[in-house]
């Protein structure tokens, strides 16, 4: 018998907590079922997508009525996008005892009203396969988020403003503002406990596939970084920047 086999042919009692690291998922249906019980289940770590798939396709949303704390992280892939962000929404709907959500996603197919039913959600990070590309979008869903009352962390995937051939101001900071623009209407609208932490992951490089053209090359030697970590705590009543990963730079050659 082979060691997939043998995994298959045992009863896994019941478990509070399922990490997925580095592994594929072979199980079908049927499998899952004579195999694992994840009714009480309260923490499911997946690292890659691929397998999150599998996960997923062998599961249902049922499963899990005790599920607290879901995280599915991998590099951002388009070909798992819309089928994928479609399971995730039946894994989400559900349940209703999340305090902890960490996913990615396709952020137009993803329902949020679904995650809103989760009044105990605290963390969230959202890590959608293109980003923001709006800064209309962004500030719409920053609105919708504020009425999530018990949230306090958010982690939001966003592109750039910035252009590889755009004409961009080395005096302005235009990620940077937008991310202060996002910060205040959150500040400001939101709903329940306050907010403790905002980070505004800008990555990608636009429409370029490729951040190393010649284009790029000379934005940054501008000091415009279309790749960066916006950190923002709140304090007294405003956002006080914590961390700024990759800062604008000013090249003297």
């Amino acid at each position: 018998m082979r060691g997939d086999d043998i995994w298959k042919s045992i009863r896994v009692p019941p478990i509070q907590e399922l990490v997925i690291t580095s592994c594929t998922w072979k199980y079908t249906p049927e499998e899952v079922n004579s195999v694992w019980n994840f009714s009480q289940i309260q923490v499911l770590v997946i690292d890659k997508n691929s397998c999150a798939i599998s996960f997923l396709d062998s599961t249902s949303g049922h499963m899990f009525p005790r599920l607290r704390k879901l995280v599915i992280r991998d590099t951002l892939d388009t070909r798992w996008g819309e089928s994928y962000t479609t399971q995730l929404n039946d894994l989400i709907s559900k349940g209703y005892l999340l305090q902890e959500l960490e996913i990615v996603c396709q952020l137009h197919l993803q329902r949020i009203e679904l995650v809103y039913k989760h009044t105990n959600l605290a963390i969230l990070r959202i890590h959608d396969f293109t980003g923001f590309g709006n800064g209309k979008i962004a500030q719409e869903f920053i609105r919708l988020l504020s009425r999530f009352r018990s949230l306090q962390y958010l982690k939001l995937r966003m592109r750039p403003l910035l252009h590889e051939l755009g004409g961009n101001s080395s005096s302005v900071d235009v990620d940077l503002e937008a991310a202060k623009e996002l910060g205040s209407i959150l500040g400001s609208e939101k709903a329940g406990l306050p907010m403790i932490s905002l980070t505004l992951w800008i990555a990608g490089y636009n429409e370029s596939p490729n951040r190393w053209t010649t284009e790029w090359k000379v934005q940054r030697q501008q000091g415009h970084i279309p790749q960066r970590c916006f950190k923002l705590s709140w304090s007294n009543g405003c956002w006080q920047i914590v961390g700024l990963g990759n800062k604008r730079y000013r090249s003297n050659g």
